[in-house]
C-alpha cells in the first residue's frame, strides 16, 4: 500500500471532523467508549503484571487486621529491630479485603479503575490522542501498586483546587486525611498548595495548607510517617540502586506524552518567568529526577497537553504538501508501533504474571522447609513473603533505605554478599544462612560459583531462578 493510499485512510482532517461530530451528537457514548478504553488497557496490565511488593502488601494488610500496626519489622530476620513504618497500611489492609473476597481478578478491576479515574477526574477536554497518549505514558508504572492512589489523589485535588465553590474546596484536608492513610505521596499535594499559595498570594490557600498538614497526622504513626518519606527522599543511593527511582531514565511508552508537552511548553508558553514555573513544570523536574513520578507528572499535566494539542490542531493546514502527508503517515505509524510495543507484555495468560517469579524454589522450600535461613534476591523478597509467610526472608522491597544500628545500609550488605565473598563468608555464618534463592544470571554469578565450589546443592531451578541449600 502506497503512502498516499495509506494517507486517505488515516486523513488527519477527517478523523478530527468524525470525532467532533460524535462528540456533538453522542456525547456520552464517546465519553464512556474512552471509559471502556482506558479500563481495558490498565486492566489489562494489572491481571498480567505482578509487583514485586505485591506480597508484603498483601501479608501486612491481614496481619494488621489480626493483630494491629507492629512497632518493628516483622518479616526479615535482618532488621527485626528497625522501626518500620508502612505509610501504607490503609492501603494494605483494604488490598487483605478486596483480595479475600474476589482475589487477584477482582484487585486487578479494582486498581483499573484507580488508574482510569486519574485520568478522568481532572480532565477538561479528554481529547483522544492526548487520553491515549497520557494511558500509554502511565502502562509501564501501572499495576496493584498502592502509588495509584497518589495519582488519583493529586487529579482530585487539583480538581477541587480549581472549583468556584469556596466551601467545596474546604474537602481538601478530608482529601489528604485519607490520602495520609493511603500513600506517602501525599507530600506532592502539600507542594502543590504551597504552589498555590505562593503563586495566588492569597491567605486563603495558606489556611488550607496548614489544616491539610495537620489533616496527615492522624494516622497510624502521627508525624512519624514524614520520617519515613524524609528517609527515602534524601537517599541519593536510591536512585542508583531501583530502577524506578533512577534519574533521567523513560521507558518507552512515555516518550510520546511527554515529547507533546514539551514541544506544546516550547510553542505556546509566553516569555514571562512566571509560565515556565508552573506546577506541571515542576512535576517534569520530579519525573527527571526519578522515574516513578512520570504518572505524577501526566496527571498533572494532562489539561495543559490537551490545551497545546488543541493549538496544534488549530495551526494545522487544511491542506497538506506531500512531505507533509509523508510525516503525518510515519506519525500516525509510529503511534500504531508505540502502542503495540506498549501493550505487548499486557494480554499474556494470567498465568504469565509469575513468569519473573521463583515459583519451583518457593515450592520446593514449602515441601522442604529451610534448616537455617534464607538468602533472596533483592526483587522476590515481597514474592516470598506471600507464599512463605512463617520463612523470615533477608531483604525485600521495603529496605533499600533502611539502616542498620551502625549506619550501614541494608540494601549494601546485600550488595556486598552477593559480590564480595568475605564479606559472604561472615554474614552467612552471622545469620546461619543455609538456603540461597536467587536469579541465575551475570549478577549472581559469582555468588552462586562460590556456594557451588563449597559443596552447595541445587535443590530446584526454573523461571531463571535457582536454589542452593547448604551440605552441611
Amino acid at each position: 500500500m502506497s503512502l498516499k493510499k495509506i494517507y486517505s485512510f488515516i486523513n488527519f482532517t477527517n478523523i478530527k471532523a468524525s470525532l467532533v461530530y460524535v462528540q456533538k451528537k453522542h456525547p456520552k457514548l464517546l465519553l464512556t467508549f474512552k471509559l471502556l478504553f482506558v479500563f481495558g488497557l490498565f486492566y489489562g496490565v494489572c491481571i498480567s503484571r505482578l509487583d514485586p511488593d505485591f506480597g508484603w502488601h498483601l501479608r501486612s494488610g491481614y496481619y494488621f487486621r489480626q493483630f494491629g500496626i507492629p512497632t518493628h519489622d516483622i518479616y526479615t530476620y535482618t532488621a527485626r529491630n528497625f522501626r518500620w513504618i508502612d505509610h501504607e497500611w490503609g492501603s494494605d489492609v483494604m488490598i487483605s479485603y478486596i483480595y479475600s473476597f474476589g482475589g487477584y481478578i477482582t484487585l486487578a478491576v479494582f486498581y483499573a479503575t484507580i488508574w482510569t479515574l486519574s485520568l478522568f477526574v481532572n480532565n477538561k477536554s479528554k481529547n483522544s490522542l492526548v487520553l491515549l497518549l497520557a494511558t500509554l505514558a502511565m502502562l509501564p508504572y501501572a499495576g496493584i501498586r498502592p502509588i495509584a492512589w497518589t495519582v488519583l489523589a493529586l487529579s482530585i485535588l487539583m480538581r477541587l483546587a480549581a472549583s468556584k465553590n469556596r466551601y467545596l474546596r474546604w474537602l481538601i484536608p478530608v482529601l489528604f486525611f485519607i490520602w495520609a492513610n493511603l500513600h506517602a505521596g501525599f507530600i506532592i499535594g502539600l507542594l502543590y498548595l504551597l504552589y498555590l499559595a505562593i503563586t495566588k498570594k492569597k491567605m486563603y490557600w495558606f489556611r488550607v495548607f496548614v489544616v491539610s498538614i495537620i489533616a496527615t497526622f492522624i494516622n497510624a504513626y502521627g508525624p512519624s510517617v514524614y520520617i519515613e518519606m524524609a528517609r527515602t527522599l534524601f537517599d541519593p543511593s536510591l536512585h542508583s540502586h531501583i530502577t524506578e527511582w533512577k534519574s533521567f531514565f523513560v521507558k518507552t511508552p512515555s516518550i510520546l506524552y511527554i515529547f507533546f508537552w514539551a514541544i506544546g511548553f516550547a510553542m505556546y508558553s509566553k516569555n514571562k518567568l512566571i509560565n515556565y514555573i508552573r506546577f506541571d513544570t515542576l512535576l517534569g523536574l520530579a519525573a527527571i529526577s526519578a522515574n516513578r513520578n512520570i504518572p505524577l507528572f501526566v496527571a498533572g499535566s494532562i489539561n495543559r497537553t490537551n490545551e497545546y494539542v488543541e493549538k496544534i490542531y488549530e495551526s494545522f493546514p487544511k491542506k497538506i504538501d506531500p512531505l507533509g502527508k509523508k510525516i503525518l503517515v510515519i506519525f500516525i505509524l509510529s503511534i500504531s508501533v508505540l502502542v503495540f510495543y506498549s501493550l505487548k507484555d499486557s494480554y499474556w495468560p494470567i498465568a504469565q504474571r509469575t513468569a519473573d517469579y521463583p515459583v519451583q524454589g518457593v515450592n520446593y522450600l514449602q515441601k522442604h522447609a529451610c534448616k537455617g535461613n534464607l538468602f533472596n534476591n533483592y526483587n522476590d523478597g515481597g514474592y516470598i513473603i506471600w507464599k512463605l509467610p512463617n520463612t523470615p526472608v533477608f531483604i525485600d522491597g521495603r529496605m533499600p533505605s533502611w539502616k542498620d544500628s551502625g549506619g550501614h545500609e541494608y540494601f549494601d550488605i546485600y550488595l556486598s554478599v552477593i559480590d564480595n565473598q568475605s564479606s559472604q563468608n561472615k554474614i552467612f555464618k552471622e545469620y546461619n544462612i543455609q538456603c540461597v534463592l536467587v536469579a541465575k544470571n551475570d549478577g549472581f554469578k559469582r555468588l552462586i560459583n562460590n556456594l557451588k565450589d563449597k559443596g552447595w546443592k541445587t535443590a530446584s531451578r526454573g523461571n531463571g531462578d535457582i536454589l542452593l541449600v547448604s551440605n552441611q
